[in-house]
């Protein structure tokens, strides 16, 4: 049966195509991304708010997650969603894996510094080379997990209720259980696919019960103010608390930040926001050359200024989506791309 479609209506917030509102999501997500890793990247003490960034890959997952159980409530076939879920997602993880791989290790490694190549199988889980690659099989597979628990829950809503209190249990869990050191959720793969697992958790019950109609959405510029608010407030404790601490704030207010754009009228939302965060995955993949340029770019005399670095985020985020918005009208290269 058809939704309806209406700005004062739950189903307002939640209809098939693209979504305005996550859209521009995706586009503040990315910039989030290129600013905790090129702050990484420069080491810059002077910026003490590098926590901020941390939001941009939970809201990505959270997303991600919903959407699967979106198209599986819209009745898209399970031999179509695993055929484009790997199309778009391990092919680009397969050909950036290559491409960082030759920059970090042949080039960099080998070529200028002598050392030669010796990749272990979780460096090629974390893309071998372009570390922040690791998401992407990562959203692969919760997304198909999704998938299959949306195609259990879509059968009763005994299922789904089942479903939505494990999902939340596990989630619970897993934040109280998995703590560990900022470098180890950094760099190894093992210990991030687990620590970032509640919030794919998070957002299958909330995908199953607005489905279901228990969680009520209106698409109206206050409920979303609400949200945006909530995140705000996760984002500002997160500045103020210990590394591991603020990165859980921050897959909280990743939540937030979905739920805020889900209800943002699309009326509010800035169109050429829109067109940026339909870019956002792109740049989150490629962002890490223009990164390794800029950051050499302000690195000159061995000292970078909060005002270097800053400049040097701009140079990676403009940079980035330059290079994506290049590809996407390249017939070839486009397959690069997510």
């Amino acid at each position: 049966m058809p939704r309806p479609d209406g700005p004062d209506t739950h189903e307002g917030a939640w209809t098939s195509g693209r979504n305005a509102g996550l859209d521009a999501g995706r586009a503040v997500a990315a910039a989030c991304v290129v600013f905790v890793h090129t702050n990484a990247a420069v080491m810059l003490e002077g910026i003490a708010y590098s926590q901020i960034g941390y939001v941009g890959v939970p809201f990505f997952a959270a997303a991600a997650v919903v959407f699967m159980v979106r198209r599986v409530f819209n009745g898209v076939g399970s031999a179509a969603i695993v055929s484009m879920s790997v199309r778009r997602l391990l092919r680009p993880f397969a050909i950036w894996s290559a491409i960082y791989f030759i920059v970090r290790y042949v080039l960099s490694g080998w070529i200028v510094n002598g050392v030669a190549p010796r990749v272990s199988w979780t460096d090629v889980l974390h893309g071998a080379g372009g570390w922040h690659l690791w998401f992407l099989p990562f959203i692969l597979c919760v997304g198909l997990a999704a998938m299959v628990a949306a195609k259990v829950a879509a059968r009763s809503v005994a299922a789904t209720g089942v479903i939505i209190g494990l999902s939340l249990v596990s989630a619970g869990l897993l934040v109280g259980l998995h703590t560990s050191s900022p470098e180890s959720v950094a760099r190894n793969v093992l210990v991030r696919w687990p620590f970032e697992l509640p919030v794919a958790l998070v957002a299958l019950a909330v995908g199953l019960s607005i489905e279901r109609r228990w969680l009520v959405l209106p698409r109206r510029g206050r409920v979303s103010a609400a949200f945006w608010c909530c995140f705000v407030l996760l984002v500002a404790c997160g500045t103020i608390v210990s590394d591991d601490g603020s990165r859980r704030l921050a897959q909280a207010a990743g939540v937030a930040m979905l739920l805020a754009c889900l209800t943002w009228p699309t009326v509010r939302v800035p169109s050429w926001l829109v067109h940026l965060g339909s870019m956002g995955f792109g740049v989150y993949v490629v962002h890490y050359l223009f990164q390794l340029a800029s950051s050499r770019v302000v690195d000159g005399d061995g000292v970078v200024t909060p005002a270097e670095g800053l400049a040097a985020f701009f140079l990676t985020l403009i940079g980035s989506f330059v290079a994506v918005w290049v590809l996407e009208r390249i017939p070839v290269a486009r397959r690069l791309l997510p």
